[in-house]
């Protein structure tokens, strides 16, 4: 089963709307939290949609 933005949501304490947004790199989102989001994406064989 492929890996959610839910999933890393759950996993790092964030929102899914915060998980997209750092996986955007959107300025809005601390570099703090988009490294963590972006490690933990990694660590769990995180793919985007081609869609």
């Amino acid at each position: 089963m492929p890996v959610t933005l839910k999933d890393i949501a759950e996993r790092v304490g964030k929102s899914v709307p915060t998980v997209s947004r750092a996986l955007g790199n959107f300025e809005d989102i601390s570099p703090e939290t988009r490294a963590e989001v972006q490690r933990v994406a990694r660590e769990m064989g995180y793919e985007p949609s081609a869609t």
